[in-house]
């Protein structure tokens, strides 16, 4: 495998990229070496046929994979080969569940066993609740140690506003932030098509204090252009 530029922040270390299958014991069972420019979404593939030719295809075997690999070609792939999958969300698909993470019915208790090699080991809360979504299984989890990290963060945050002078309620910032309109520029062309440009307006004074505490971008979305033919006077 060619080498290439570790995406690390190491310059000095040249990399490649192992893909490794482990069983749920977590013995391997098959493992590839690709170019180190390789992308690691990219290899799921590849992957699953070094799989099959090992041991074989087994038909409703469930694919584990992690979230770096749960995109829609991935999913596909993994369900046209007869399996099925189990992937950690990311946040843009958590964002539909917002209400029922709030909702406080439905929820239940994840029985944790400390380790038999640290019997005085202590787990913290997990509870979870099932959410049906089409032809998926959405388990939504919330534990006691996630708890207190995004309470950390949302502090780290709140701080910084108290620090520059800017309202902490989310509830209002939220507010403020969909005031920051969205508009849509048409513009005719002379061969008979009209082109709509929909945009994030300019952020106001407001808008701009909020992004610049939070450290995020001013684009509310990225511009999308669409041609169509002009409608008829």
């Amino acid at each position: 495998a060619t080498r290439g530029y570790s995406r690390d922040h190491r310059p000095d270390c040249k990399q490649v990229v192992v893909g490794l299958v482990l069983d749920r014991d977590g013995f391997p069972k098959a493992h590839e070496v690709f170019d180190g420019n390789r992308v690691d979404r990219t290899t799921v593939a590849d992957m699953l046929t070094a799989l099959e030719q090992r041991t074989g295809r087994r038909a409703g075997a469930t694919v584990v994979v992690d979230r770096g690999m749960a995109y829609a070609d991935n999913l596909q792939e993994i369900t046209d080969r007869g399996y099925h999958y189990l992937v950690a969300g990311r946040q843009p698909e958590r964002m539909p569940h917002l209400d029922a993470f709030e909702d406080e019915t439905g929820w239940a208790e994840v029985l944790r066993q400390p380790s038999p090699r640290n019997p005085a080991q202590k787990k913290s809360r997990v509870e979870i609740k099932r959410q049906v979504v089409g032809a998926e299984v959405h388990i939504l989890c919330r534990s006691e140690g996630r708890t207190e990290k995004d309470r950390a963060i949302r502090e780290k945050h709140e701080q910084r506003f108290l620090d520059q002078g800017v309202h902490t309620s989310w509830a209002t910032l939220r507010e403020q932030r969909s005031t920051h309109q969205v508009v849509t520029v048409v513009l005719p062309a002379t061969n008979g098509q009209t082109l709509r440009i929909r945009k994030g307006s300019t952020p106001d004074a407001l808008h701009r204090e909020i992004y610049r505490t939070l450290a995020i971008p001013h684009e509310v979305m990225t511009p999308v252009r669409i041609w169509a033919p002009t409608p008829s006077p």
